[in-house]
């Protein structure tokens, strides 16, 4: 059977390939293929953009930008290896650069995202032939300073290099010195420099220079290039404040204060040396370098230190020496140390290399760490900084006590942002790595560091306090995971008030991270577990945390009967303290179903919660079953065997649009093709029980499916009630639903069920949707329409109730007019629905008439026999549908609707928008409109039946219009409608109308309309004097697909366009000429000049493009024709 089937399918290909080509070959039907994909038309948002001309060949690109941006790069290399014309422009080299290189995106195993800046080779390569074969051109547009502004490495090297050796000025090197630019290619652009234009001069450098970032780049330009150092710009790094905010590394800062870049702003901002250095330790507090300590960075402090005070003269070089001495001899010491230990680890481990290795690193660790502190220690001591001080203490909590100022209770007058930094040093520490939770702790630092706190903590009450005692709570709670850390911690606190402040158990439990982290459920599964948080809860900080879980439904439990233990023991004693002795009790809501893991519901229940295993693909043998379930749910309350708590089976809404989206997803992971109509078909036997819901409630769902055109949704809502119950009674679901659609139609400016034309100029709302899709839902609808009408003629009542009408043309006309605004609906939609709707109005009829027969035998009274028309779903039709019934037959006469005078340039219309009502679907305009709109679109003229004729069925279900008007009765009425209106406007407003109408019949390629308007024009009397639009779009149209010339039709338009021109078949034939050497139409230039003997080209008409390939054309092939010297060429 499959080989069958791949025999088959292997046949249709070759057949098909076979008819393609026998088409492809035939010349006639080629041509007519081509013609149509050039001229056809295409929809778009905007009817400005309709493109109605031809598009662009290859042979007519000439912009290098364009080329770039379109990445045409095939062709770029084809036009430049061929010598061919390209429009080099400014933009066009910068595009070309940017495109060198381009950020990739690469995805790790583990998911992440990299970016990296990867070369384009083939732009790179375009860019060294156009610079080759076009040199002049493309460094005449300075393509350096692009290079250097994107940082194009690869472009940069290529100019700067032999042979081009690009020369640059002082402000180009100093861009690029902002741009970061290696050093190599500073010292190449420098060198190019000297080579073509001297020595720059750098006096005039200051306040140019930003960025720099690197001790090289500063080293090079200090150094060999011998710039001033005032001379030097660092963004912010001047200032003391922000001397460390800076992205400048160590080494660099180093290098600054070497050269004294600092000294100015030492000498200027301060009186005070210690207030100086005091504000850089604040920025350096601040910054990312404080995290960590190291040499280099003490070093930094000592050069600060010497500068700002030798600069305020408060210390003498004789000091200065004596402690950089003592600094030398602490390294020095620390040196000797380290040497003699990896001596002896050499001499005592000589039979293990790997051991005699670790054990160097460790002791170069070792000593690295003992040298930083000592000297930082030294640090401390030598500038008696308190700031200092108490950075040192948090990194090695080590009192300094050789200096009286530095004697403090440091931890009990800290503010709490030192001390949370203290305790943030002790998470996330380096070589361990993150468990999830922020990090590991370092228990033996917090221990020591909570010691020193219960000893040294005297404060009395502080509101700050909160802040930091609810951090090193947290921290324990976060970090510490078992029972004999957790009682080493307990006893370090040693303060009893510090204890009780913390609120810590008195016992630690396993339970306890479930109970703080905020995110986590917490599962009683034990007495043991209640009796705990029973202790714990005396804590209010830990009673609050279970509140919040109790209220968040966080908290579970493993059976019914831990809930009531939990009940009894704790909840009942939880209470909220208020002003006095008084304690109200805190009265927590009933627990639902879903928090009792073990409870006598849990299967039913849970397959109502619609979990995966239920969605199976036996879904549909267990239908009956899971009505029952969903039926069940209307029951408000459910009482558990022998117990008196109430379980809240709270059943809602969005209940349904889960269960929905579940089964399509089951039916998608099942692959099914089906898709769709198998959730129809589950869903349609499935009725859930919304009797109980409000109807406001179940209406807006209904409202929100039929906007969103969910057809599964609507299904399930309108299967779960009797929409058409107690019709006649106020307040029944038909009452809503009009009550709610009149409410969103006149109390939202922009309803989804609003119709608009336009809103501003030339926007024509679209919708966008799956057509087949659209029409599914929109079957739906009419066929819920005839089997509520059929259901009806069972019943005994039998007769239509005007509010059924009423509902389901409510609902059709809206569906109809979004149908009409479906971008690409074809009118074999129109029809084929529109057929449906008379179908169910003949079945109204019908039935109408059929009752009425009825009556007449009955009552022998004719008078019975009133027309029953009006009982039917009738569609609307006004001016919004005729908008629409035209762009979907001729897309283009909406571009001349576009072009009518008084609609395009409203005279007292501020606000131009055109909408309807909602009710009466009546078109409503801006005041002083005077109905344009509805004049021009006149329902009363452009009827369905006038549009697309009548309706011929040849075969079942197709539909084809057999006439209906044709595009110059839609025109005329358009032209005539215009001309009224130009009756009464200026000489300047009529010539630019019919300017723009000539333009307008080219763009349709109706070269018949555009003669017959000139006529018109002529006739009239006017007179065009700016033509050169019109003659520039006569040039393309008179070129077909093949690009060969029908120079009859050019003659036409010139002797026809020379009667609207002031000055003849001279001035046209000048602005042609003009046109075709712009567009580079050589044939037409030929053709021109010599049928109408032209010797020059007007001054006026210099063409101001570098067109140096027609100016060739023009100097061999016509030799004698002069070019006017102001033009380009």
């Amino acid at each position: 059977m499959e080989n069958n089937i791949e025999n088959n399918n292997n046949e249709y290909d070759k057949n098909n390939e076979i008819l393609f080509w026998k088409v492809y070959r035939n010349v006639y039907l080629n041509k007519y293929i081509y013609e149509i994909l050039t001229c056809m038309d295409i929809e778009c948002n905007n009817i400005r953009y309709l493109n109605l001309d031809s598009r662009a060949k290859y042979k007519n690109i000439k912009s290098l930008e364009f080329m770039v941006e379109k990445k045409l790069f095939g062709l770029l290399r084809y036009k430049i290896e061929n010598d061919e014309f390209i429009d080099i422009t400014t933009k066009g080299v910068r595009e070309l650069i940017k495109a060198s290189s381009f950020i990739s995106v690469t995805i790790t195993p583990e998911g992440k995202k990299l970016q990296s800046r990867v070369d384009n080779e083939m732009a790179i390569e375009l860019f060294k032939l156009l610079l080759n074969k076009k040199t002049c051109h493309v460094l005449e547009t300075q393509p350096i300073n692009n290079a250097i502004l994107y940082s194009r490495y690869r472009i940069i090297e290529i100019l700067i290099n032999e042979p081009y050796n690009t020369d640059t000025d002082i402000e180009v090197f100093l861009f690029s010195i902002r741009r970061l630019m290696p050093v190599s290619i500073l010292k190449k652009l420098y060198e190019n420099s000297l080579r073509f234009g001297g020595a720059m001069g750098f006096d005039k450098m200051k306040s140019n220079v930003y960025g720099v970032s690197n001790c090289e780049t500063l080293n090079y330009l200090l150094d060999t290039l011998k710039i001033n150092v005032n001379n030097i710009k660092l963004f912010q790094v001047s200032l003391p404040m922000n001397f460390f905010s800076s992205r400048f590394s160590i080494d660099f800062l180093l290098k600054l204060v070497a050269v004294g870049y600092f000294n100015e702003s030492i000498s200027k901002s301060y009186e005070d040396p210690v207030e100086y250095f005091s504000t850089i330790i604040d920025s350096f507090n601040k910054s990312k370098h404080s995290k960590i300590i190291t040499i280099d960075k003490i070093d930094l402090f000592f050069e600060l230190y010497f500068n700002i005070n030798q600069i305020k003269k408060t210390i003498t070089q004789y000091d200065i020496d004596l402690i950089k001495n003592e600094i030398l001899s602490i390294k020095r010491q620390n040196n000797n140390n380290n040497n003699n230990n990896n001596n002896n680890n050499n001499n005592n481990n000589n039979n293990n290399n790997n051991n005699n290795n670790n054990n160097n690193n460790n002791n170069n660790n070792n000593n690295e760490s003992l040298t930083t502190q000592q000297l930082f220690k030294f640090l401390v001591e030598t500038t008696n900084s308190r700031k200092l001080y108490k950075l040192y203490y948090y990194n090695y909590f080590e009192l300094v006590e050789e200096s009286e100022i530095l004697k403090l209770n440091f931890l009990n007058t800290q503010k709490t942002n030192y001390i949370l930094s203290i305790i943030k040093s002790f998470i996330s520490i380096k070589g361990c790595k993150d468990n999830g939770d922020g990090g590991q702790l370092d228990i033996n630092n917090f221990i020591k560091f909570l010691k020193s706190f219960s000893n040294q903590y005297k404060r009395k009450k502080c509101s700050l306090d909160n802040v930091a005692f609810n951090y090193i709570r947290s921290t324990i709670f976060k970090h510490v995971n078992d029972k004999e850390t957790y009682e080493i911690i307990k006893k370090s606190i040693n303060n009893t008030k510090l204890f009780n402040i913390l609120q810590l158990p008195v016992e630690w439990n396993s339970k306890l991270k479930q109970l703080i982290n905020e995110n986590e459920i917490l599962i009683i599964d034990s007495k043991e577990t209640i009796d705990w948080l029973y202790k714990a809860t005396k804590s209010v900080y830990l009673k609050s945390i279970y509140n919040q879980k109790r209220i968040r439904e966080m908290v579970t439990f493993e059976s019914f009967s831990l809930f009531q233990y939990t009940t009894n023991v704790l909840e009942s004693t939880l209470s909220r303290k208020h002003v006095g002795i008084y304690k109200t009790p805190i009265i927590l809501k009933p627990i639902k179903w879903s928090q009792i893991l073990n409870n006598p519901l849990s299967d039913a229940l849970t397959q109502c919660n619609l979990i995966d295993e239920i969605i199976d693909p036996q879904f549909q043998n267990k239908t009956i079953n899971i009505i029952h379930l969903i039926k069940s749910l209307k029951i408000n309350n459910f009482k558990f065997e022998g117990s008196n708590s109430d379980f809240k089976l709270n059943f809602n809404l969005k209940l349904i649009k889960n269960f929905i989206n579940q089964i399509n997803n089951n039916n998608s992971n099942n692959n099914n093709s089906n898709n769709n109509n198998n959730t129809f078909e589950i869903l349609s036997k499935i009725k859930i029980d919304l009797s109980k819901q409000k109807k406001t409630q179940v209406i807006k769902e209904l409202y929100d499916s039929i906007i969103g055109l969910d057809l599964n949704h609507c299904l399930v809502i309108l299967n779960g009630i009797d929409l058409f119950d107690d019709i006649d009674i106020k307040g029944s679901y038909i009452d809503c639903f009009f009550d709610f659609w009149n409410w969103i139609s006149k109390n939202q400016n922009k309803s989804p069920i609003s119709n608009l034309i336009y809103i501003n100029y030339c926007n024509v709302p679209y919708i966008n949707t799956d057509i087949d899709k659209f029409i599914q839902f929109f079957k739906f609808w009419i066929n819920k329409a005839i089997s509520t009408f059929k259901e009806i003629n069972n019943s005994t009542s039998n007769v239509f109730n005007i509010k059924h009408i009423a509902f389901f043309q409510t609902i059709i006309n809206h569906l109809y007019n979004r149908l009409i605004q479906i971008r690409g609906i074809k009118f074999l939609h129109l029809f084929e629905i529109r057929k449906l709707i008379i179908d169910i109005n003949k079945y109204i009829n019908n039935n109408n008439n059929n009752n009425n027969n009825k009556n007449n035998n009955n009552n022998n009274n004719n008078n019975n026999n009133s027309s029953n028309n009006n009982n039917c779903i009738v569609i609307n039709h006004n001016s919004y549908h005729v908008f629409y019934y035209l762009l979907i037959k001729y897309p283009s006469i909406i571009k001349y609707f576009f072009l009518v005078a008084d609609i395009s340039k409203p005279l007292d219309d501020k606000l131009y928008i055109y909408d309807y009502n909602y009710d009466k679907m009546i078109l409503r305009e801006p005041n002083g409109s005077k109905d344009k709109v509805r004049r021009l679109l006149d329902e009363n003229v452009f009827t369905f039946d006038y549009i697309f004729g009548n309706i011929i069925c040849k075969f079942e279900n197709c539909y084809n219009p057999t006439n209906g008007a044709p595009f110059e009765s839609i025109l005329e009425h358009f032209k005539s409608f215009n001309n009224n209106n130009l009756h009464n406007a200026n000489n300047f407003s009529q010539i630019y109308y019919y300017s723009h109408q000539l333009n307008y019949f080219l763009d349709i390629r109706r070269f018949d309309l555009f003669l017959k308007e000139v006529k018109t024009i002529q006739s009239l009397n006017k007179t065009i004097e700016n033509i050169d639009g019109v003659i520039d779009k006569i040039i393309k149209y008179v070129s077909n697909i093949s690009q060969t010339i029908d120079f009859q039709l050019l003659q036409e338009s010139i002797d026809a366009l020379s009667t609207l021109v002031i000055g003849g078949i001279k001035k046209c034939c000048q602005v042609y000429l003009k046109c075709a050497i712009v567009d580079q139409r050589t044939e037409i230039i030929s053709y021109i000049i010599n049928h109408y003997n032209l010797d020059s080209l007007d001054s006026k008409y210099s063409i101001h493009i570098p067109n140096y390939n027609i100016y060739e054309y023009l100097y061999q092939n016509h030799p004698n024709f002069k070019i006017p010297s102001s033009g380009l060429f």
